[in-house]
Protein backbone atom coordinates (compact mmCIF):
# COMPACT_ATOMS: atom_id res chain seq x y z
CA UNK A 1 0.00 0.00 0.00
CA UNK A 2 1.49 3.41 -0.98
CA UNK A 3 2.06 5.98 1.75
CA UNK A 4 -0.72 8.50 2.32
CA UNK A 5 0.24 12.12 1.66
CA UNK A 6 -1.35 14.62 4.07
CA UNK A 7 -3.81 16.97 2.29
CA UNK A 8 -1.95 20.10 3.42
CA UNK A 9 1.18 18.98 1.56
CA UNK A 10 -0.88 18.35 -1.58
CA UNK A 11 -2.47 21.80 -1.33
CA UNK A 12 0.94 23.43 -0.82
CA UNK A 13 2.37 21.61 -3.86
CA UNK A 14 -0.54 22.62 -6.06
CA UNK A 15 -0.44 26.22 -4.83
CA UNK A 16 3.29 26.46 -5.51
CA UNK A 17 2.70 25.53 -9.15
CA UNK A 18 -0.08 28.05 -9.78
CA UNK A 19 0.70 31.06 -11.92
CA UNK A 20 0.85 34.50 -10.33
CA UNK A 21 -2.35 35.61 -12.06
CA UNK A 22 -4.27 32.59 -10.73
CA UNK A 23 -2.90 33.29 -7.25
CA UNK A 24 -4.01 36.93 -7.56
CA UNK A 25 -7.47 35.79 -8.65
CA UNK A 26 -7.72 33.43 -5.68
CA UNK A 27 -6.66 36.26 -3.35
CA UNK A 28 -9.35 38.49 -4.91
CA UNK A 29 -12.02 35.81 -4.42
CA UNK A 30 -10.95 35.33 -0.80
CA UNK A 31 -10.98 39.10 -0.20
CA UNK A 32 -14.45 39.33 -1.75
CA UNK A 33 -15.71 36.51 0.44
CA UNK A 34 -14.29 38.20 3.56
CA UNK A 35 -15.69 41.57 2.50
CA UNK A 36 -19.29 40.42 2.12
CA UNK A 37 -19.96 40.59 5.83
CA UNK A 38 -22.97 39.09 7.59
CA UNK A 39 -25.52 40.86 5.39
CA UNK A 40 -23.77 39.71 2.21
CA UNK A 41 -23.57 36.10 3.34
CA UNK A 42 -27.22 36.18 4.38
CA UNK A 43 -28.13 37.48 0.92
CA UNK A 44 -25.94 34.76 -0.66
CA UNK A 45 -27.68 32.07 1.39
CA UNK A 46 -31.18 33.32 0.54
CA UNK A 47 -30.27 33.71 -3.14
CA UNK A 48 -28.80 30.19 -3.24
CA UNK A 49 -31.99 28.75 -1.72
CA UNK A 50 -34.17 30.68 -4.18
CA UNK A 51 -32.03 29.57 -7.14
CA UNK A 52 -32.14 25.99 -5.87
CA UNK A 53 -35.94 26.05 -5.86
CA UNK A 54 -36.22 27.91 -9.18
CA UNK A 55 -34.03 25.33 -10.91
CA UNK A 56 -34.88 22.31 -8.80
CA UNK A 57 -38.68 22.31 -8.99
CA UNK A 58 -39.18 22.53 -12.78
CA UNK A 59 -36.39 20.01 -13.42
CA UNK A 60 -37.93 17.72 -10.76
CA UNK A 61 -34.68 17.49 -8.81
CA UNK A 62 -36.86 18.72 -5.95
CA UNK A 63 -39.95 16.50 -5.85
CA UNK A 64 -43.18 18.39 -6.47
CA UNK A 65 -46.74 17.47 -7.43
CA UNK A 66 -46.56 19.81 -10.44
CA UNK A 67 -43.47 18.52 -12.28
CA UNK A 68 -42.23 15.00 -12.86
CA UNK A 69 -39.42 13.21 -14.65
CA UNK A 70 -39.49 10.19 -16.89
CA UNK A 71 -35.77 9.61 -16.23
CA UNK A 72 -34.57 9.25 -12.66
CA UNK A 73 -32.43 12.02 -11.14
CA UNK A 74 -28.74 11.11 -11.39
CA UNK A 75 -26.05 11.89 -8.80
CA UNK A 76 -24.44 14.37 -11.21
CA UNK A 77 -27.75 16.25 -11.40
CA UNK A 78 -27.71 16.79 -7.64
CA UNK A 79 -24.06 17.86 -7.72
CA UNK A 80 -24.47 20.39 -10.56
CA UNK A 81 -27.71 21.66 -9.03
CA UNK A 82 -26.14 22.26 -5.60
CA UNK A 83 -22.85 23.76 -6.86
CA UNK A 84 -24.64 26.05 -9.33
CA UNK A 85 -27.05 27.24 -6.67
CA UNK A 86 -24.23 28.08 -4.24
CA UNK A 87 -22.16 29.86 -6.91
CA UNK A 88 -25.15 31.86 -8.18
CA UNK A 89 -26.00 32.85 -4.60
CA UNK A 90 -22.44 34.10 -4.09
CA UNK A 91 -22.49 35.99 -7.40
CA UNK A 92 -25.81 37.59 -6.51
CA UNK A 93 -24.38 38.79 -3.19
CA UNK A 94 -21.42 40.38 -4.99
CA UNK A 95 -23.79 42.32 -7.24
CA UNK A 96 -25.30 43.87 -4.11
CA UNK A 97 -21.82 44.80 -2.89
CA UNK A 98 -20.98 46.79 -6.05
CA UNK A 99 -22.63 47.91 -9.27
CA UNK A 100 -22.96 45.50 -12.17
CA UNK A 101 -20.30 45.03 -14.80
CA UNK A 102 -19.56 42.65 -17.65
CA UNK A 103 -19.83 39.58 -15.39
CA UNK A 104 -23.60 39.42 -15.92
CA UNK A 105 -23.28 37.52 -19.20
CA UNK A 106 -21.32 34.49 -17.92
CA UNK A 107 -23.56 34.42 -14.83
CA UNK A 108 -26.67 34.22 -16.99
CA UNK A 109 -25.09 31.64 -19.31
CA UNK A 110 -23.88 29.56 -16.37
CA UNK A 111 -27.28 29.66 -14.71
CA UNK A 112 -29.06 28.66 -17.92
CA UNK A 113 -26.62 25.83 -18.60
CA UNK A 114 -27.03 24.51 -15.05
CA UNK A 115 -30.79 24.39 -15.64
CA UNK A 116 -30.25 22.45 -18.88
CA UNK A 117 -27.67 20.16 -17.26
CA UNK A 118 -29.92 18.94 -14.43
CA UNK A 119 -33.14 18.59 -16.41
CA UNK A 120 -34.62 15.33 -17.60
CA UNK A 121 -33.32 14.57 -21.12
CA UNK A 122 -36.71 13.41 -22.40
CA UNK A 123 -38.53 16.31 -20.71
CA UNK A 124 -36.47 18.83 -22.70
CA UNK A 125 -38.85 19.56 -25.59
CA UNK A 126 -36.14 21.04 -27.80
CA UNK A 127 -33.93 17.95 -27.41
CA UNK A 128 -36.87 15.64 -28.16
CA UNK A 129 -37.92 17.65 -31.23
CA UNK A 130 -34.38 17.80 -32.62
CA UNK A 131 -33.18 14.31 -31.64
CA UNK A 132 -36.29 12.25 -30.92
CA UNK A 133 -36.86 10.43 -27.65
CA UNK A 134 -34.09 7.87 -28.17
CA UNK A 135 -31.70 10.62 -29.32
CA UNK A 136 -32.52 12.68 -26.26
CA UNK A 137 -31.71 9.71 -24.04
CA UNK A 138 -28.67 8.43 -25.94
CA UNK A 139 -27.11 11.69 -27.19
CA UNK A 140 -28.36 14.58 -25.07
CA UNK A 141 -28.39 12.64 -21.77
CA UNK A 142 -24.64 11.89 -21.79
CA UNK A 143 -23.87 15.44 -22.96
CA UNK A 144 -25.56 16.86 -19.87
CA UNK A 145 -22.48 16.06 -17.81
CA UNK A 146 -20.35 18.27 -20.06
CA UNK A 147 -23.03 20.97 -20.06
CA UNK A 148 -22.92 20.88 -16.25
CA UNK A 149 -19.13 21.18 -16.25
CA UNK A 150 -19.40 24.17 -18.62
CA UNK A 151 -22.03 25.70 -16.34
CA UNK A 152 -19.84 25.43 -13.26
CA UNK A 153 -16.87 26.75 -15.24
CA UNK A 154 -18.82 29.81 -16.38
CA UNK A 155 -20.07 30.45 -12.87
CA UNK A 156 -16.55 30.16 -11.46
CA UNK A 157 -15.36 32.59 -14.14
CA UNK A 158 -18.15 34.95 -13.08
CA UNK A 159 -16.95 34.74 -9.47
CA UNK A 160 -13.41 35.61 -10.62
CA UNK A 161 -14.65 38.55 -12.74
CA UNK A 162 -16.72 39.90 -9.86
CA UNK A 163 -13.80 39.51 -7.44
CA UNK A 164 -11.52 41.37 -9.85
CA UNK A 165 -14.05 44.15 -10.28
CA UNK A 166 -14.41 44.56 -6.52
CA UNK A 167 -10.74 44.32 -5.57
CA UNK A 168 -8.64 45.71 -8.39
CA UNK A 169 -8.56 49.30 -9.58
CA UNK A 170 -9.28 50.07 -13.21
CA UNK A 171 -6.06 49.42 -15.18
CA UNK A 172 -6.62 52.37 -17.53
CA UNK A 173 -4.91 55.60 -16.51
CA UNK A 174 -6.87 58.82 -16.45
CA UNK A 175 -6.21 61.06 -19.42
CA UNK A 176 -4.94 64.50 -18.27
CA UNK A 177 -7.46 66.35 -20.48
CA UNK A 178 -10.32 64.43 -18.86
CA UNK A 179 -8.97 65.07 -15.37
CA UNK A 180 -8.76 68.81 -16.11
CA UNK A 181 -12.37 68.81 -17.34
CA UNK A 182 -13.70 67.21 -14.15
CA UNK A 183 -15.49 69.60 -11.78
CA UNK A 184 -13.48 70.52 -8.71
Amino acid sequence: MPPVVPPTIVIMLVASRLSDSVKADLRDVAATARGLGLRGWLVALIAAIVVAFITGIPTAVVPSPIFGRSVEVRQQDYAFWAVSSVLLGFVFATFLAAPADRAKTPAFAGGFLSYVAVGCPTCNKLAVVLLGTSGALNLFGPLQFFIGVASVGLLLWTVVLRARALNRPCPLPLVPAVVDALPS
